[in-house]
């Protein structure tokens, strides 16, 4: 009998947090999906009773089709560059600090890019810049 105790305790309240689940579950996906909401549109987010407030951690700027292809071309490119000295050069282009590992280099580039790509004369300008780079138009 103590077994069967110890076996509907350990199972209560994983059982009854899956019936409320279950029961809620339209609910939870329709609040999941207003909070989802609320975060893309808000400029800034404010969290517990005392206002923690995070803003302008999120810069989307929409791109037109063009210029996004471009930029994903570029930011391809970049990913399979696997030479050292030419990530050093693309990062002094960009004034970015230099560093000792690869991958961090790579990254530190292309968010540098991703802040710098907001319009056509963006892309052209670093196009001119890293053309004599990595030798082809970007």
């Amino acid at each position: 009998m103590h077994e069967a105790t110890e076996l509907i305790h350990a199972i209560a309240w994983p059982l009854t947090t899956l019936v409320i689940f279950l029961i809620l579950r339209v609910e939870l996906q329709r609040f999941a999906q207003n909070m989802a909401n609320r975060i893309q549109s808000a400029s800034s987010i404010t969290i517990g009773p005392r206002g923690f407030e995070l803003k302008g951690l999120l810069k989307a700027v929409p791109l037109p089709a063009e210029i996004q292809t471009r930029k994903v071309a570029l930011i391809r490119s970049i990913r399979a560059l696997a030479d050292k000295t030419t990530l050093d050069k693309i990062a002094d282009a960009l004034s970015l600090a230099q560093s000792t590992d690869i991958r961090a280099q790579k990254n530190d580039i292309i968010v540098e890019l991703n802040s710098r790509i907001e319009a056509d004369k963006d892309i052209d300008q670093l196009s001119i810049i890293l053309k004599p780079i990595i030798g082809r138009d970007v």
